[in-house]
Parts: structure tokens; C-alpha cells; sequence
């Protein structure tokens, strides 16, 4: 703790990189898979050697929880494989409004979304994901489960929304064919979207 109050706050920038020079990486490696995100995030802001030690952490679990963080992200992830290729969690949530948007920066197209994913994974740069979730309101493409099961070996909980609409799932879908998963949720949308309620209440999907 009194080292990465140190390496933080130091005696102002300057004080900060001079202390961070003087510590192994792999201590300020440790210090950082036990600090919280926010600390993490400062952590690397502090110079560019430790943000580059640190990428593997800061980068670990993605939680794109609007549908403006989908879009800016996800065009910056298409363009920056050394960043996505730390990813190990994903979270998608592409038509969830922030707190701050206006009505026209509340709608995405969500087959967009699927297909940057799809795209992304096919060029191999998502092969160390672990886990993968798809909050939206409606199904992503099938197409997804086939990309998401030859290009990430080492998936092992997966978690999707269902249609409202249909509130059916296809039973040949590619999604039954994982190997080895320790997680499955499918779950659908309840409520009317943009309300401050919660995004969604988990029930038993139908099989067509």
C-alpha cells in the first residue's frame, strides 16, 4: 500500500516518475494486479514504460456499458489490436443510453456492433478471451456463436440477451457447440428502454 500511495501522489509528477524508475517492474506489476481499476489507470498515466507494463491489467476486463462507449470504442479496438489483445472479459451493452446522451447518440445499430466483433475475432485478435457477455435488446447475429467458439479457444462463460420480440432460441444454433464452458446465461429485456430501471431480469428463454 505505501508503495502505490507513493508511486500515485508522489512529490508531484515529477516525483511520481522518479520513484516509479526505482521500482522492479515486477513489484509495480503486483502492486497493480491488486489495486483497483481507478488506481490502475493512474498507474499508467504516471509514463509511458508503465503503462506499457501495465496494458495487460488495464486492458484485462472491458465493460462497453453504453451505446456511445460501444461505438467509440469498438472503432478505436478495430484499429488497435496491441490494446484488444489483452482483453480476457467483454461486455457489450450497445443499446443502453448514458446518463448523459442526447436521444440521437442513444441508438446504435446493433448488427454493426456484432459484425465489428466478428471482424475483430476473425483476424485473431481477441484469441485470449475468456469471457463474453451481450447485453442488448435484441439477439446479436448467429453468426457471432460461430466466430466467438473457432476464434477464442479459451471462452469458458458466455451470457446473451434474447430477442423480446421472439423471446425464441434457435436450437442448431452455433451456441450449443462450446466445449468445456464453466458459465451460460440467456436472459431477456423486460423493460422499455432508456427508463432508469434496471436493464434486464434474467428468465428461462423458450426453444423454438
Amino acid at each position: 500500500m505505501w508503495i502505490k500511495a507513493r508511486l500515485i501522489m508522489g512529490n508531484g509528477l515529477s516525483g511520481s516518475l522518479k520513484f516509479a524508475s526505482e521500482i522492479p517492474d515486477d513489484v509495480i506489476f503486483e502492486v497493480a494486479r491488486h489495486a483497483s481499476p481507478y488506481i490502475v489507470l493512474q498507474m499508467c498515466l504516471a509514463n509511458y514504460a508503465t503503462y506499457n507494463l501495465l496494458k495487460p491489467i488495464l486492458f484485462s476486463s472491458v465493460d462497453l456499458n453504453s451505446t456511445e462507449s460501444c461505438r467509440t470504442s469498438l472503432k478505436l479496438f478495430s484499429q488497435r489490436p496491441d490494446i484488444i489483445l489483452w482483453i480476457r472479459e467483454l461486455i457489450l451493452r450497445p443499446s443502453r443510453a448514458s446518463g448523459w446522451a442526447q436521444f440521437s447518440e442513444r441508438e446504435v445499430d446493433e448488427d454493426w456492433v456484432s459484425s465489428v466483433v466478428e471482424e475483430i475475432i476473425s483476424k485473431g485478435q481477441l484469441c485470449g478471451l475468456t469471457s463474453f457477455l451481450w447485453d442488448g435488446m435484441e439477439s446479436h447475429r448467429d453468426s457471432l456463436w460461430t466466430v466467438l467458439r473457432l476464434g477464442c479457444p479459451h471462452l469458458r462463460t458466455l451470457g446473451s440477451s434474447v430477442s423480446p420480440r421472439t423471446q425464441v432460441v434457435n436450437p442448431n444454433s452455433d451456441m450449443f457447440n462450446f466445449k468445456d464452458l464453466k458459465g451460460f446465461s440467456l436472459f431477456t429485456q423486460q423493460i422499455q428502454r432508456w427508463t432508469k430501471a434496471p436493464c434486464s431480469n434474467v428468465e428461462h428463454a423458450p426453444y423454438s
